[in-house]
C-alpha cells in the first residue's frame, strides 16, 4: 500500500482481447475494439489514464505487426462516468460501429450497467479497473484485468492491524455505492481477525458534500485509524473536513483514492491506499511500461 496513483491494467486488457479479435472473419485489415471510458466527470483522472494505457498499447501492437496481420483501432466513448451513459456508449459501439470488443467501463457502478448487455450480445467485455466481485459473475463473456474488493478490502483490514498497528477502527463509507460497500464489508472483517476493533461505523449519500456530524461521532470514538473507500472527490472532501475536526490518525482507503493527490492538499497525508500497481517497482515489465508511457506522454503513468 502507497500514496501513488492508477493503472497500467489497460495494457493487459488489450492483450486479453487479442486472440478473440483475431478469429474475426471481418475482411477489413482494421479490428475495431470499443472502449468505454470516463473521459469527463467526477472520475476523469481514471479514464484518462485508461485510455492513454490503452492508446499505447495499441500502438506497440501495430508496429510490431498488429494480430495476425490486422491493424488495431479503437473506437472510444466518454460515458462520463454515468450508467446511464455507458449503456447508451454501449449501444452506439455495437450497433453503429459493429465492435465485439469492449474495454470498459472504469468504475464498478457504469461496469456493471452493460454486463448483461455484453453477455446476451456474445460482446467480449473487459473491465480494466472495475473492482465489484459481481461483475465477472454475468457470464463467460465479460473479463477483467485487476484485483476484486473483496481482495483489496482484506487487504486494507490486514495492513492497517499489522503494519499500522492499529487497534480501533473507524469506517466512512457511501452508502448507496457498491464499490464502498463492498469494501467496508471486507476491511471489517479482516481488521477484526486480525485483532482490530470497530469503533465507529458511519455513512453518507453519494453527493453528499459536508460530513462533520458523522465526523464528530468518529471523532468521539477516538480511532487510531479511519477507513475511507471512495472515489478521489468525495476523498479529497472527507479529509479535509476530518482533519479539521483535529482527527489525525492515519487515513486508508483504495484503488479509488487515484487522483487524490493531485485533488487535495496536506490533509491526505499519512494516508494508504492499495492499488493495481507501483510506478516505482523494479519488476521489469513495470519499468518497461513506465518508460514507454513516458517517452509518449512526457509524463509518469498513474498506478
Amino acid at each position: 500500500m502507497k500514496m501513488t496513483g492508477k493503472l497500467a491494467c489497460a495494457a493487459a486488457s488489450v492483450l486479453i482481447a487479442l486472440s478473440a479479435a483475431g478469429c474475426s472473419k471481418k475482411e477489413s485489415n482494421t479490428i475495431n475494439l470499443g472502449g468505454i471510458f470516463p473521459l469527463s466527470g467526477n472520475v476523469a483522472v481514471y479514464g484518462v489514464e485508461c485510455k492513454k494505457g490503452v492508446d499505447l498499447a495499441i500502438e506497440e501492437i501495430n508496429a510490431a505487426g498488429g494480430v495476425n496481420g490486422k491493424q488495431l483501432a479503437l473506437v472510444s466513448e466518454d460515458d462520463e462516468g454515468n450508467p446511464d451513459k455507458t449503456v447508451n456508449a454501449f449501444k452506439k459501439l455495437t450497433t453503429k460501429d459493429g465492435v465485439k470488443i469492449i474495454i470498459g467501463s472504469l468504475t464498478s457502478g457504469c461496469t456493471q450497467s452493460i454486463t448483461t448487455l455484453s453477455q446476451a450480445g456474445k460482446i467480449i467485455q473487459i473491465a480494466p479497473a472495475a473492482t465489484a466481485s459481481a461483475i465477472t459473475d454475468a457470464g463467460n463473456y465479460i473479463f477483467r484485468a485487476c484485483f476484486i474488493d473483496p481482495f483489496q478490502g482484506t487487504v486494507g483490514g490486514k495492513f492497517a492491524a499489522e503494519t499500522l498497528g492499529s487497534k480501533k477502527a473507524a469506517i466512512f463509507y457511501d452508502v448507496g455505492n457498491d464499490y464502498s460497500v463492498g469494501l467496508e464489508e471486507n476491511f471489517k472483517t479482516s481488521f477484526e481477525a486480525n485483532g482490530g476493533q470497530i469503533v465507529a461505523l458511519e455513512s453518507y449519500s453519494t453527493g453528499d458534500k459536508d460530513f462533520n456530524a458523522q465526523l464528530t461521532k468518529i471523532k468521539n470514538a477516538a480511532p487510531d485509524v479511519v477507513y475511507l473507500p471512495d472515489y478521489y472527490g468525495t476523498v479529497a472532501l472527507i479529509a479535509k473536513q476530518l482533519r479539521a475536526q483535529g482527527i489525525n490518525t492515519p487515513i486508508v482507503g483504495a484503488d479509488g483514492w487515484d487522483g487524490l493527490t493531485t485533488n487535495a492538499g496536506e490533509e491526505v497525508l499519512n494516508g494508504f491506499y492499495s492499488n493495481h500497481y507501483a510506478a516505482d517497482s523494479t519488476d521489469p515489465a513495470v519499468q518497461t511500461f513506465v518508460n514507454s508511457f513516458k517517452t509518449k506522454y512526457s509524463e509518469e503513468p498513474n498506478s
